[in-house]
């Protein structure tokens, strides 16, 4: 599990990153990517 869970996260570090961030910090999350793309 753990190491599947590595694989998932090293092949897919956006994807990582927006199931972490974006339930723990939905307001934080969506105020990065307005950023990222309004830059």
């Amino acid at each position: 599990m753990g190491f599947g869970y590595r694989i998932t996260i090293s092949s897919n570090p956006a994807t990582c990153l927006q199931r972490f961030e974006f339930p723990l910090n939905g307001q934080t999350f969506n105020a990065i990517g307005i950023s990222s793309l309004d830059s």
